[in-house]
This record gives C-alpha cells, structure tokens and sequence, in this order.
C-alpha cells in the first residue's frame, strides 16, 4: 500500500496536465482508496477524528469515482495541487513522528 500512497501526490501532480479522459477516472480510484485507508488508519491510530481523517475523508468523498463531483478543469488543477500537498504533508508528519 506505501507505493500507491507514494504514487498519489505524483499521479495528482500529473493531473495539471492535459490527460485522456481514462487517466481522470483511473485517478479517482487511486485518491478515493488512499484517502479512504489513511484516513481509517489515522482513526485507528488515535481512536477520535483528528484533522487527517477529515482531510482525507474528504478527499476520498470529493474524488470518488461512484458519485463523481463536476467541476472546471481551472478548480479541479488547484484541488488536484492541493491534494497532492496533503499527501505530501502526511508523508512528512509520518517521517518526523517515525511512523512511515
């Protein structure tokens, strides 16, 4: 699973980018199954909602491929960046708390 979490932040990055309409979906897959395992696995860390679990709960909501939120390609560019910068975030905190 650490490699699809390391992909995200990547394949988000990417995103920007003109990309087939597949790439989009396969995305959605990806950002929904991290978001929803870190945000379960923050959960179970902590037992409470901290401010992980609601990012990435929301994140897993706004991306899911089920229900698909329609946005402009200009909204969907700086919320795949922001995305990416959470995943990141987390990737950090996890290194200097030492539990990546």
């Amino acid at each position: 699973m650490s490699g699809l979490l390391g992909a995200t932040p990547v394949l988000l990055a990417v995103a920007t980018m003109p990309m087939p309409y597949g790439y989009y979906t396969l995305l959605r897959l990806v950002v929904t199954v991290a978001g929803v395992f870190l945000a379960w696995s923050e959960f179970q860390t902590h037992q409470r909602l901290t401010v992980w679990v609601l990012l990435f709960g929301f994140l897993a909501l706004l991306f899911n491929p089920v229900i698909p939120v329609h946005l402009d390609r200009e909204v969907w560019f700086v919320l795949d960046l922001g995305a990416a910068a959470i995943f990141i975030a987390r990737w950090l905190v996890g290194l200097r708390s030492g539990r990546n």
